[in-house]
């Protein structure tokens, strides 16, 4: 609820400025190393968002590759689904159908 005070006041400007901030935070190897609890908290923030106010404008393969590093696999496989039927982003249908099939074996589910 904080954030989302704090969003809807912020211009297009600092929003992209924003966004991009996360995405490299996102992308941080440094980060996962030293505080995977912080990448933990920014994934629960994009649910969040997605959930209750407005997806943050994020690409959806990031956050996919996100839950799957900070092990919220049923995180990742939302994403992972969202992507495979998304035409746009599922440019390679036959991998985003193996890293389903991969995601749900993680989370001990049948094919």
């Amino acid at each position: 609820p904080a954030f989302v005070s704090c969003w809807v006041e912020l211009d297009d400007a600092y929003r992209d400025a924003l966004v991009r901030t996360l995405e490299a935070a996102f992308r941080s190897d440094a980060l996962q190393a030293a505080a995977p609890d912080a990448l933990q908290a920014l994934l629960e923030l994009a649910e969040f968002m997605e959930r209750d106010v407005d997806a943050l404008p994020i690409d959806i393969r990031q956050l996919a590759d996100l839950a799957t590093r900070c092990r919220a696999y049923a995180e990742a496989l939302h994403y992972k689904e969202l992507e495979y039927r998304t035409p746009e982003l599922a440019r390679d249908r036959h991998a985003a159908a193996e890293q389903l099939i991969a995601i749900n074996r993680k989370l001990g589910r049948p094919e």
